[in-house]
Parts: structure tokens; C-alpha cells; sequence
């Protein structure tokens, strides 16, 4: 198990540095290694609100802002952790990669807890067709949380980034 999530760890950062050459452009050279960390991957879909929320969770971009979280959460409620066995059509996973540390200082509401340096081996019961949100402290989690997701064989995974990027009220366990 611990040789899988190595190699699992060491493909997801392979992943990233392909994603981040990928996008370089003209001004590379004027950007910091932080900038080059997160590849800017403009968004593929618009949100637009109840009318499409089967269509919004069946189809979720690459990365998404704060108001189209919003607008997806407003329409499409957030999954238990219970619902996982048995995920309703509808439902909206929103994974918090953070530490249990972290994640009790405040949380997006209808968050599930998954660490990310648990991740690879701890995906057990979440859906592979399930609409899947993962945010973080900074981005950087998220972002690898969602390139791992992604390699093992989940379709319809969005990357928020940093939780500070989400203007409503945080949740307290």
C-alpha cells in the first residue's frame, strides 16, 4: 500500500510539472515558481444556475471560481459522508484536502474531510461518476488532490484552490 501511494504521489507531481510546461507562455520568464505550480486552465463550462444543475454536475470544468461554487451549491446539495455508499443522482461531493487541523479552524459547508497525504488510499466508497470539488488551504493540495483523482479513473473532478477564495461563511465542526 505504501509503495502504491508513493508511486501514486510521484505521478500526480509528474502530472502537475507536465500541466504547468504545458501552459507556458511568452512571459514565462517573468513568472514566479508559485505561478508555475498552478497552470492557469481557463474554465470549460459556464455555471449558470438551478435550471442546469444536472447538466453543470455532469460537466464540471477543470477549475472553478467562487460564484459558480455558489451557484453549483445553491442547486445541488452537498453529499454526507454517509450518502457516499449509495450517492444520489444530484448531489455534489465537496472534498476538503486540508488536515483535521485545519478543517476545524473552519470549513465550506457540506465539506467532507479527505487529507490529501491520505488520499490514495483512502478513496474508498467515493463514487468514480460523482460531481467531485476539492479545495485546500492554499491551491496547491487541491491541485494535486484533483490530478490524483483524475489518475485513478475519476471523470468529473473541479479544482477550487484556496478556501479563502470562498466569500460565504465557513462552517466549525
Amino acid at each position: 500500500m505504501k509503495r502504491t501511494y508513493f508511486l501514486t504521489r510521484i505521478a500526480a507531481s509528474v502530472l502537475m510539472l507536465a500541466m504547468a510546461s504545458g501552459c507556458a507562455r511568452k512571459e514565462a520568464q517573468k513568472e514566479t515558481l508559485a505561478d508555475l505550480s498552478r497552470p492557469s486552465v481557463p474554465p470549460v463550462a459556464v455555471l449558470t444556475g438551478a435550471q442546469n444543475t444536472s447538466a453543470e454536475l455532469n460537466s464540471l470544468p477543470a477549475r472553478i471560481d467562487s460564484d459558480q461554487l455558489a451557484s453549483i451549491m445553491q442547486s445541488a446539495p452537498c453529499a454526507t459522508e454517509l450518502e457516499l455508499v449509495a450517492l444520489p443522482k444530484g448531489k455534489l461531493v465537496l472534498l476538503d484536502v486540508r488536515t483535521a487541523e485545519e478543517y476545524a479552524v473552519g470549513f465550506i459547508p457540506g465539506a467532507i474531510l479527505k487529507p490529501y497525504d491520505a488520499m490514495p488510499g483512502n478513496l474508498d466508497g467515493l463514487p468514480r461518476w460523482a460531481p467531485i470539488v476539492v479545495y485546500c488551504r492554499s491551491g496547491r493540495r487541491s491541485a494535486l488532490a484533483a490530478a490524483t483523482l483524475k489518475a485513478s479513473g475519476y471523470t468529473n473532478v473541479a479544482d477550487f484552490g484556496a478556501i479563502d477564495r470562498y466569500t460565504g461563511t465557513l462552517a466549525r465542526p
